[in-house]
This record gives C-alpha cells, sequence and structure tokens, in this order.
C-alpha cells in the first residue's frame, strides 16, 4: 500500500491532491526563507509530490493558536495514523507531504492521535524553511513538543527528535542538537531515528569519532532489543559501521563493504547514499563517490536535517573538484552555494566550510595555488573551531595537491597536519591507513633552528607560486590554439617570484653569516602601504579590515627594504590567522601605525583585536620552532626571523597586550 493510499480513508483529506496530474506550486526560494537542500538540477524522486497539500494546510492553521492545539480531545483509535509511519514517510523517498497534511487535519476534525505531535513539529519545520512560516511556524513546533509531552504514550521523543534535527541546529545550534539526540538514542521506540539524526549532526559539531560510534552503537542495541528491523535500523547500522571503519585498524574492509553494500530497501532514502559516499570517499573510490552525489541530490530535501545536508555538500564538493568532466562546475558552484548558505545559517563552522568550497573550485578551475592556500584556509579555520573531521579532509587535500605540483617538502608538512588532525578527531584507523599510504612516520622535532629552517619558512610561498605558475604557462602553451598571452603573464609572475625568493636567501645567508646587510634609504611610510596593498586580498577573505594610521611622512631610515616588509608580512599573517582561528564575534580589525619617537628612532606597530597571546606563551614567543597555532599550522619561525631582522637594524621588536582584548607587537629601528 502506497503513502497515498494509507492516508486516503480520512474525509476532506489533502492527500488525494497527490494523486491529481497538478503542476506543483513553484516554491519560494530557499536561500531566504529556509535551509538550503538538494542542488542537482534533476527533479528528485517524489520529493515534491503532496507538497501543495502541505502549504495548503498551513494556510489554514497558521492563525490557530497553540492553545487550540493542546485542548484538541484525544482521538479515538480507529483511523489513525502511526507515528512510525510517519517517520518513515519523513526520512525515505516519496511524498511525505500528504501523511503531513492528512495527519493534521484528522486532529482537526476528529481529535489528536500518537502522530499527531509528530506531525505538528514537522509541518512546523517545513512552514519554517520553505512558506516563510516564521515564528509562526516555529510555535507550531512547539505546540507539537507540548503536546507530545502531554500524551506521554511512548511516541513523545520522536516529536523531539525531529524538533532537534530540523529546526535546533538554525536556532540554537548543531551542538545542542548533537547534545538534545544524544540523549534520546538510548530509547527503544526512537533509537533509530535519533541515531541516524545524530549522525549528521554530531560529525558537524566536532564530536569525536568514538563518542559519536558509542552513541551510535547504543541506538543499534536498544533499536534492535525493540524488535525493530526496518530499512532505518539498516541506515543506522551502516553508519555506525562508516564510524567503526574510521576507527579500527581493520577499517578498509569495513569501507569496502560499504562501497559495495546492495541494500535495495535503502536504496530510496537519502541517509543510505550520503553515508555510501562518505565511504567511497574515504575508500578511494571516486566513480561510486560520484554517483553517489547524484543519488543523494536527487532524493534531498526540505525534511532532510541541516546536519546531513553539511556533510552531504562537504563530501559532494570535494568529489566534483576531482572530475575532469566540465560540466561538473556548475554543478560545483551550487553545492558551493548551499553549503556556504547553509554554514551561515547554522554557525557550524565559522568559515571553514565555505573556505574548504572555494579551494575544490579554484582546484576544479585549474589554479593549483589558489586551491593549496584554500585549503590551507579551511584547516587552520577548521582547527580552531575543533572541527576536527573538516581539518582532516582539508589537510588531506593540500598534500595531494602540493604532491601533484612537485611541492614534497610541503605535502610532507600536510600530511603530519593530517596526521595530526586524524588523532585529535579519534580517527585512529584512518590514522593508521594515511600512515601507511603515505609511508609517513610521526615527526618529532629537537626545537633547534638553522638557516634551513628559516630558509623553509620564508621561501615557501615564493617556490610554491614558481612551480604552479610554471605548471599553468605549460598548460596554456599545450592548448590546440597555444595562449602564448596568458602563458607569458604566468612566466613573469615565474620572474618575480624567483627575484622575491633570492633576495629572501641573499638576506637570510648575510643573517646567518653575522654580515653587513644591503640597506638603501627607506621611506618606511611607502613601503608599509605597498606591504599593505599585497596583504588585502587576504585580510578580506577572512573577513579583516586593515587601517593604517601612518606617521612618518616621507622620512625615510637606512635599512633593508625586503626585510623590513617580511617583518610586517609575518606580523599582519599572524594576527589574520590568530582572528581566524578565534572565530569571535564583531568586527575584526589590524591597525598598522608608524610613529617618530623623538629625533633618534622610529616606531612600526601592528595590532588587532582578537583573542591576544596567553601570559604563559609571552616569553616564548621570539624562541624559534615555539607556535601558539593550534595544530600544525605554524612552525614558530616567523618571530624568531623577526627578531633577527630587527636586531640586525640596531633595533628591536616586542609584544605588548591590548586592552580590552588583542595582541600589539613593536618594530623601534633607529634613524
Amino acid at each position: 500500500m502506497n503513502l497515498a493510499q494509507k492516508t486516503a480513508p480520512f474525509p476532506l483529506s489533502f492527500a488525494g491532491l497527490s494523486r491529481l496530474r497538478m503542476p506543483v506550486l513553484a516554491l519560494p526560494d530557499s536561500g531566504t526563507s529556509g535551509i538550503p537542500v538538494a542542488v542537482p538540477e534533476r527533479r528528485p524522486r517524489g520529493g515534491n509530490v503532496g507538497e501543495i497539500a502541505c502549504s495548503q494546510a498551513w494556510e489554514r492553521i497558521r492563525r490557530l493558536t497553540p492553545a487550540r492545539w493542546l485542548d484538541l480531545p484525544a482521538a479515538q483509535q480507529q483511523g489513525a495514523q502511526d507515528p512510525a509511519f510517519l517517520l518513515q514517510a519523513l526520512t525515505a523517498a516519496g511524498a511525505p507531504h500528504p501523511a503531513i497534511a492528512s495527519e493534521v487535519e484528522h486532529a482537526l476534525l476528529r481529535g489528536a492521535g500518537s502522530a499527531t505531535a509528530l506531525a505538528l513539529v514537522t509541518l512546523g519545520a517545513l512552514a519554517h524553511a520553505r512558506y516563510g512560516g516564521g515564528e509562526a511556524a516555529l510555535e507550531l513546533a512547539r505546540a507539537g513538543l507540548q503536546c507530545a509531552a502531554r500524551r506521554d504514550d511512548g511516541h513523545a521523543g520522536l516529536a523531539h527528535a525531529v524538533h532537534a534535527a530540523l529546526l535546533t541546529p538554525a536556532n540554537e545550534g548543531l551542538a545542542r542538537a548533537a547534545a538534545v539526540l544524544a540523549g534520546l538514542c538510548h530509547g527503544q521506540s526512537l533509537a533509530a531515528a535519533a541515531g541516524s539524526y545524530l549522525y549528521g549532526a554530531g560529525l558537524v559539531s566536532g564530536m569525536p569519532v568514538p563518542a559519536l560510534a558509542h552513541h551510535l552503537d547504543m541506538a543499534c542495541r536498544q533499536a534492535l532489543a525493540g524488535q525493530a528491523a526496518d530499512a532505518a535500523v539498516q541506515e543506522l547500522e551502516s553508519r555506525a559501521s562508516l564510524l567503526r571503519g574510521l576507527l579500527s585498524h581493520q577499517g578498509g574492509a569495513i569501507l569496502e563493504r560499504l562501497c559495495t553494500l546492495r541494500a535495495p530497501s535503502q536504496e530510496s532514502r537519502f541517509g543510505h547514499w550520503l553515508t555510501r559516499l562518505q565511504a567511497a570517499w574515504y575508500a578511494g573510490e571516486h566513480a561510486l563517490a560520484l554517483r553517489a552525489v547524484e543519488e543523494a541530490g536527487a532524493l534531498s530535501g526540505p525534511l532532510s536535517a541541516p546536519g546531513d545536508l553539511l556533510v552531504y555538500h562537504v563530501f559532494a564538493v570535494l568529489a566534483l573538484s576531482r572530475c575532469g568532466d566540465p560540466f561538473t562546475l556548475d554543478a560545483l558552484r551550487r553545492h558551493s552555494d548551499a553549503l556556504t548558505a547553509l554554514d551561515t545559517r547554522c554557525r557550524a563552522s565559522h568559515g571553514a566550510m565555505a573556505a574548504l568550497a572555494d579551494a575544490a573550485i579554484e582546484r576544479r578551475r585549474g589554479q593549483p595555488l589558489g586551491a593549496l592556500r584554500g585549503f590551507e584556509r579551511a584547516a587552520a579555520l577548521a582547527t580552531g573551531a575543533k572541527l576536527h573531521w573538516l581539518a582532516v579532509l582539508a589537510s588531506e587535500q593540500a598534500a595531494g595537491l602540493a604532491e601533484d605540483c612537485g611541492l614534497d617538502s610541503a605535502a610532507h608538512q600536510y600530511r603530519q597536519q593530517t596526521l595530526l588532525a586524524c588523532r585529535r578527531w579519534g580517527a585512529l584507523g584512518h590514522l593508521e591507513a594515511l600512515r601507511a599510504k603515505w609511508n609517513e612516520a610521526a615527526q618529532e622535532t629537537d626545537g633547534g633552528c638553522d638557516l634551513g629552517q628559516s630558509v623553509a619558512h620564508e621561501l615557501n610561498q615564493p617556490l610554491a607560486a614558481v612551480a604552479l605558475h610554471a605548471a599553468a604557462a605549460a598548460k596554456w602553451l599545450r592548448r590546440a590554439q597555444p595562449d602564448v598571452e596568458r602563458a607569458l603573464d604566468s612566466l613573469a609572475l615565474i620572474g618575480a617570484a624567483g627575484r622575491q625568493a633570492g633576495n629572501i636567501v641573499r638576506g637570510l645567508q648575510r643573517l646567518a653569516a653575522g654580515m653587513d646587510m644591503e640597506t638603501d634609504s627607506v621611506v618606511l611610510d611607502r613601503a608599509v602601504r605597498e606591504t599593505a596593498q599585497l596583504l588585502r586580498r587576504l585580510l578580506r577573505k577572512h573577513g579583516i579590515e586593515l587601517d593604517l594610521v601612518l606617521g612618518l611622512g616621507e622620512r625615510s631610515i637606512e635599512a633593508n627594504r625586503v626585510q623590513l616588509q617580511q617583518v610586517l608580512t609575518n606580523l599582519v599573517v599572524n594576527a589574520a590567522e590568530a582572528h581566524a582561528a578565534a572565530g569571535l564575534d564583531g568586527a575584526r580589525r589590524i591597525r598598522i601605525e608608524t610613529v617618530a619617537r623623538g629625533g633618534h628612532a622610529v616606531e612600526l606597530a601592528v595590532s588587532d583585536n582578537g583573542p591576544g597571546i596567553a601570559p604563559a606563551h609571552r616569553e616564548r614567543l621570539f624562541t624559534s620552532m615555539f607556535s601558539t597555532k593550534r595544530g600544525s599550522s605554524g612552525n614558530g619561525m616567523g618571530l624568531s626571523i623577526s627578531l633577527s631582522i630587527a636586531r640586525a637594524h640596531g633595533g628591536h621588536i616586542w609584544y605588548d597586550p591590548c586592552a580590552p582584548r588583542g595582541a600589539c607587537f613593536r618594530l623601534r629601528l633607529p634613524v
């Protein structure tokens, strides 16, 4: 019996509309009033059939007060829907909308049944996401929760699970949703629903793999103890298996089984294809991953949980970024837009997911340098937000991209970042699999500092630019009709990067050998403006406003321009990365100020309103190999090199805290 037939016995039911050959109403743009969902252009399998029923039901009841629902008498059991059936309609393909509309109408005509609370919560979520329901829709959902509490018939938890999965993320955050769902995993009547919804919310909110696996294993046991063996439980077991694959040293075999899983009863479920998408990605099965992107997209809809949708879009952009089909770029952009909008709405990752999506687009567009920077930024933001699962994905992509470009040293560093993120996430099985794949041992450093470390720190960007612009020039020249103009542009950038690298090497050699510097008359304010212009794009990406307060005019000092600009760049980039990692509310600002100190010295100050430096770290700030950055994003060389440059100029650099928060570094140089 199909969904429409099961709900048909109720008089005046909206479910009958789903059997009419009527055009589906045009729905509001999801970006304006609700949560972005599926992005494939192909029409979902039945995803909109009967939605007109729900929209009309909402228009009829939107002005009813919550008290109206609480005053409904109890319905006779005959003809009432089973909440489990309604929940299955929500999570499977097809048309949940007739079942929702029918239950709401039945409650108004014949009294509240055991499925009424769940139907009210679901209709409230749908109205909030699709029909511009606003606060009235949220009130309807809350009325559903109150109805569930009054009945106390063992099904109340289902309404709470659906409310936590669909409405809590955008209103109270994914961490709160995950906490509620984790607590609901222990009840037999709703364990499968709570566990399945918890998977996405827990992952996106940063729950460690062992903790998330524990909750899902508990939900599986509770569901099976309650004699449940339907498709929802099978889907939950698959998700728990995926987590075990990330935990276990035998994870490769588990992921392979999930990739080859044949389960006809689950293939109409969004969650099934989401699990296979992740398993295929981790197992390196890119063809299956692309198929899963398409299948899951066709099955997602306005009643898909935001946590699951975020995970789906993240893995979709990664899978599509590695596809050579030129027609996938538009799909990649749609996924990126949906991911960014949903991330913003749910305040999920402080911009890390958007940075990952931007990097994926840069890679797909054939811009490896931009992609490398994007993945690096995504990893730093994810680490700062303690989203280690996302840091693993971003760092792993950066490692692969660096290896493809022949940047072996950088690839090694990114691999170490990936392994560290795996350990922090608790995915020890995945860590061992990556270590074996890369033949990469854990890196230990002795804290020593030599010229080689300094060169490695300062030359990373210019040498990466040389390799990547060379690859771009080759690409332009290999075309059927060579694009000589673009190739020449790339060659010019290679020349500029080479000159920058040469200046850095010569300066560091002189510092190491104690030789006199190559100096010239430098107008400090002019050098600051040049450096600020180069850094503005980076600061815009981090949402940072740069203030210049330059008070020296045309006053000059005897100095090495390149080295002073190195110091300024280090200080500004450190401030920007501290802002990005902290994710503090409010406007982000960095201020660069120059001022004369009497007639014999000038001072350059770089200050910010970020998190500042902990008192315990301040004495070691200028020690080589010491870094306050989370994870492996900093190697502790920037401030040490800056101190050496300051001393070589006969000056000094030091740290001052800012009030009420922030950091200020001051460089004082003799005139």
